[in-house]
C-alpha cells in the first residue's frame, strides 16, 4: 500500500495540488473508471448535521428495581404454558417421536428473571426517551415557515437533557455532529445501526430518514414509509439494533451536493460521542489536505512498484518467510507485511450489481456500496486473469497492481475451484426463477406507482391547486430488471 511509504515522498507543491484538484473536482470520490482508475474525486456529497439526546441502556439498569424472587415465581405460575420443550418419548432413543414436557421452575428461574428485568429496563428507557421527545416537539404548523424560523423556535436540547436527566437521576448524552455524508453515517459504528419504527412496526434506518429532509430529499419516503421529517423536527424514538441505545435526533443543517469552487473547504466531520470519547475532538475535514494526501499517495506508487519487485525477487531467492522477516524490519509497523489468504473470491457479474442497485435504490449510501461492489468485481477479474487458460492454479508468483487501493499485491499462488456443468444445471432453475421474480417486481413498481396510475386513468383536478408539480411518468428501465 502506498500509504506505507509516504515518508519517502516529498510534499507536493501548490501547482501539483491545484492541477490534480481541477482534474477531479467534479467527480465523486470512489467513482472508478478507465479514466480515473484510482477513484479520485472531490465533489462534495449531500451532508447533514445532527443534534441528539441519547440514553445508554446500561445507565438505565442502574435505576431500575430488580425483580424479586416472588415476582419471578409468580410470572412463571401465571405463564406456565410458555415454558415447554419437545423431548423424545423414549429417553434412550433420541430419534423416537417427540412429546411436550413442561419445564420446572428451577430450570427457567434465571431466564425468567432476565426477561422481567430486561422488560423493566426497556420500558423505563422508552419512558425517559418519550419524555425527551415530548419536550423537544417543534410547535409550528405553518408549512411556509422558513428554516431560520424553525431554528429559532426549536427547543433547547441541552436544557431538555439536563432537566430530564435530573428528573430520573440518570445521565443523558447530548451533542451535535459535524456535516456528515451518507457514507459517513453508514460507516459510523453507532449511527449505522440506528433505526426508527413506523406505526406499521416496520423499521427504517436512521440513515434513510435524516437524508429525506426537504433541502436534500435524497430518499423520497413513500406513503407506506415513516413520515418525512422537517428541519429541526425531532425524530424518535431511535434505537440501536443491539438494543443498548435509545435516542432522539434532529437535522439542524443540510447541504446539497456541490462542486467546490476552490481548495479552501473545511468543515467538521465529528460523529456522535457515545463511548466516552473526547467531545471536543475536532475531526476537521480539509479539502486541501485531502487533495495533497492523494497526490502524495499517487506519487508513492512508483516506490510501491519498486518495493513489490524487490520483495518478489527476495521471496524467490530466500523463501517467503525469510523475505517477510527482512522486509518487516524496514517498516514502521512490522505487522503490515504478512502472508494473507483470500478465500472464496468469485467473479461478480453485472447482473449482480444491477440487483444490488435495485435492492438498495432507497439507500442514500448506494453510491459507496456500488463502488465497493465494483471494486470487488475488478479485483476478482484481475486475479482470475492471472491464471493460465485451461488451468486450475497459478503456481508462479506474480505482482498484481490494484490502483483503487493504491497497492501492489505479490501473489504467491492461486487455486481455482472450477464450476462444472452439473452444478450449473442444478442452479439454473433457481436462477431463472429469481430473474423472473426480479423482473416482475420491477414492473409492479412502475405499474402501481401512483403517478402512473393518475396518468393511465386520465385523472384531473377539478380545482387545480397552485404550484402543483407536473406529473411525469416513470419509465421502466429494462437495464434495471
Amino acid at each position: 500500500d502506498s500509504g506505507m511509504f509516504l515518508d519517502e515522498i516529498s510534499e507536493p507543491d501548490q501547482k501539483q495540488i491545484e492541477e490534480h484538484f481541477a482534474k477531479y473536482r467534479d467527480v465523486y470520490s470512489g467513482d472508478f473508471s478507465e479514466q480515473n482508475p484510482y477513484g479520485f474525486g472531490y465533489e462534495l456529497p449531500d451532508r447533514v448535521r445532527l443534534e441528539y439526546i441519547a440514553l445508554k441502556v446500561e445507565d438505565v439498569e442502574k435505576i431500575v428495581v430488580k425483580p424479586s424472587p416472588d415476582e419471578v415465581e409468580r410470572f412463571y405460575q401465571n405463564n406456565r404454558e410458555r415454558f415447554v420443550q419437545q423431548v423424545p418419548q423414549d429417553p434412550n432413543d433420541p430419534n423416537s417421536p417427540k412429546m411436550e414436557r413442561r419445564m420446572r421452575f428451577v430450570e427457567v428461574e434465571r431466564d425468567v428473571y432476565r426477561y422481567l428485568y430486561q422488560q423493566r429496563v426497556n420500558a423505563k428507557a422508552a419512558e425517559i426517551i418519550d419524555k425527551v421527545k415530548t419536550a423537544a416537539e417543534l410547535d409550528i404548523e405553518d408549512a411556509n415557515t422558513t428554516i431560520e424560523q424553525l431554528a429559532a423556535a426549536a427547543p433547547d436540547y441541552t436544557k431538555i437533557a439536563e432537566k430530564t436527566g435530573n428528573q430520573y437521576n440518570i445521565k443523558l448524552l447530548e451533542g451535535k455532529t459535524g456535516l456528515l455524508s451518507a457514507e459517513d453515517v453508514a460507516s459510523d459504528p453507532n449511527m449505522s445501526s440506528m433505526f426508527i419504527t413506523a406505526t406499521s412496526q416496520i423499521t427504517f434506518p436512521l440513515l434513510r430518514v435524516v437524508f429525506a429532509v426537504e433541502p436534500l430529499q435524497s430518499d423520497d419516503l413513500g406513503v407506506f414509509d415513516t413520515l418525512k421529517p422537517n428541519m429541526f423536527q425531532s425524530i424518535g424514538h431511535v434505537r440501536s439494533q443491539t438494543g443498548n441505545l435509545f435516542a432522539v435526533v434532529r437535522v439542524i443543517d443540510a447541504k446539497k451536493a456541490n462542486v467546490p469552487e476552490s481548495l479552501d473547504v473545511t468543515y467538521s466531520k465529528a460523529t456522535m460521542k457515545l463511548d466516552g470519547g473526547d467531545a471536543n475532538e475536532p475531526q476537521i475535514f480539509s479539502l486541501r489536505e485531502k487533495v495533497a494526501e492523494d497526490v502524495k499517495r499517487l506519487n508513492a506508487m512508483d516506490v510501491v512498484r519498486q518495493k513489490a519487485g524487490n520483495f518478489l525477487a527476495a521471496a524467490e531467492k530466500d523463501g517467503w518467510d525469510k523475505a517477510i522477516e527482512e522486509f518487516s524490519k524496514k517498516l514502521d509497523e512490522p505487522n503490515d507485511l504478512e502472508i494473507r489468504q483470500m478465500s472464496g473470491v468469485r467473479r461478480v457479474s453485472d447482473a449482480e450489481i444491477e440487483m444490488i442497485k435495485l435492492q438498495n435504490a432507497s439507500n442514500p449510501a448506494i453510491r459507496s456500496l456500488l463502488n465497493q461492489t465494483r471494486m470487488m468485481q475488478d479485483i476478482a477479474a484481475k486475479l482470475y486473469s492471472l491464471v493460465p487458460d485451461n488451468n486450475d492454479a497459478l503456481t508462479e508468483p506474480k505482482i498484481m497492481e490494484f490502483k483503487p487501493q493504491f497497492s501492489n499485491m505479490v501473489i504467491q499462488k492461486i487455486d481455482v475451484a472450477s464450476f462444472y456443468e452439473q452444478e450449473y444445471e442444478q442452479m439454473r432453475g433457481f436462477n431463472a426463477f429469481r430473474a423472473a421474480l426480479v423482473s416482475s417486481q420491477s414492473a409492479a413498481m412502475v405499474f402501481l406507482n401512483p403517478d402512473n396510475i393518475f396518468i393511465r386513468s386520465g385523472f384531473e383536478w377539478i380545482n387545480q391547486k397552485t404550484n402543483t408539480p407536473t406529473v411525469q411518468p416513470i419509465e421502466n428501465d429494462e437495464t434495471e430488471q
